[in-house]
């Protein structure tokens, strides 16, 4: 009985931290990584909730629809230091997304 009773208790920790991460992930944050673009977007902007919430906000979703790029330079803040790593190096997917996006930018498309 101790053992059963000590098992169900580990269950319900564990419930309860899944529970709690899963509420954060959804209630984070998410930081844009990209180029600033004057008058549009500036690079370390914050948004709240998940990456899909930050992308559907009414600040960030018409910037994603004029620079389709932008959308894969929001990260959420779990991930945000790798990704500022990562934006910086050339050869990887973000680094060559920021600039195209910076080139697109730049034309004014």
């Amino acid at each position: 009985k101790r053992w059963e009773a000590k098992k169900l208790a580990n269950k319900k920790a564990e419930a309860l931290e899944t529970r709690a991460y899963t509420n954060t992930k959804e209630a984070g944050f998410c930081v844009y990584i990209g180029p600033t673009i004057l008058g549009i977007i500036q690079n370390g902007t914050i948004y709240q909730g998940n990456k899909k919430q930050a992308l559907n906000s009414r600040e960030l979703a018409p910037v994603v629809q004029q620079y389709p790029l932008a959308a894969a330079l929001v990260v959420n803040g779990e991930q945000l230091a790798a990704s500022r790593q990562m934006v910086k190096q050339p050869g990887n997917l973000l680094n060559l997304k920021y600039q195209q996006l910076q080139k697109q930018a730049a034309k004014g498309e």
